[in-house]
């Protein structure tokens, strides 16, 4: 988490030293971040759920035979 906080303000630094101001860095930033929680809330079944819901019913509808 850390780590994700300084290369955003590193990125935000950098944009502001040679591309234009820190406020613009910032934006675009927050605006990447939003999109990448769009992305990940729309996703989110997909990502998430589906495999989760995969891996517990091979977990729990497994064979008697092979536990013994």
């Amino acid at each position: 988490m850390f780590l994700l906080l300084f290369l955003t303000l590193a990125f935000v630094f950098w944009f502001a030293n040679d591309i234009g101001p820190a406020w613009l860095g910032a934006l675009i930033v927050t605006a990447f971040y939003i999109l990448l929680g769009l992305l990940i809330f729309v996703k989110r079944h997909q990502f998430f759920i589906n495999p989760l819901v995969t891996q517990l019913t091979k977990i729990l509808m497994e064979d008697k035979d092979e536990n013994e």
